[in-house]
């Protein structure tokens, strides 16, 4: 049907009558225009009313002078994650043993900035941190891989023998999973150098 979800949980007509009109591929063009269309408009409402709070506070030539990374850092923070800050925003769960908390955070500290920011973006959904932002990690006495929550701002953590072998099972999670926002695909991240 030319109906679908935006991001609100729930179907919306596409155009008048779209609940009737079923996608084939002789109309899947047209559908997928339309859903593009009506995706756009949901963002161009949330554009505009921020441009317009932006533009009560700050004066036009003061906007232009912003390049989009000066904007972006300004808005979210640095992409340059401080290690110690983070590490005093981890809450440990399920009566984690102190030398898997101690992996953990070794871990973070070897990590490279752009790893970190994978880490992060593998827990939360974004790589980049407030400082108010409370990471849960839940202990599991099991084997595998870590499996992160980003709804909940949480990761599994197995029980790693090592820290080396923590590390290889971080490294494959964070850098295999899938994109789920516009945040910066994982390669976008740039070298530590980029940060100062």
């Amino acid at each position: 049907m030319f109906e679908a979800d935006l991001g609100e949980g729930v179907e919306e007509e596409l155009c008048p009558g779209g609940s009737q009109i079923a996608v084939t591929a002789e109309n899947r063009e047209l559908f997928a225009s339309l859903y593009l269309e009506k995706y756009l408009a949901k963002d161009k409402t949330i554009y505009d009313v921020l441009i317009k709070g932006i533009r009560q506070v700050a004066s036009p030539e003061i906007l232009r002078l912003l390049t989009p990374q000066s904007g972006s850092q300004i808005a979210f923070s640095s992409p340059k994650i401080n290690v110690e800050t983070v590490i005093k925003q981890l809450r440990f769960e399920n009566n984690a043993p102190n030398d898997i908390k101690k992996m953990f955070k070794q871990m973070m500290r070897d990590f490279s900035n752009r790893e970190l920011q994978m880490l992060i973006k593998f827990i939360t959904g974004s790589a980049r941190i407030s400082a108010s932002r409370i990471i849960t990690v839940q202990w599991e006495d099991r084997d595998g891989y870590p499996v992160g929550h980003t709804c909940g701002e949480s990761v599994d953590l197995p029980n790693y023998q090592s820290l080396e072998d923590m590390k290889r099972h971080f490294l494959t999670a964070i850098t295999s999973c899938g994109e789920i926002d516009d945040d910066g695909a994982y390669n976008d991240y740039g070298d530590d150098d980029d940060y100062g």
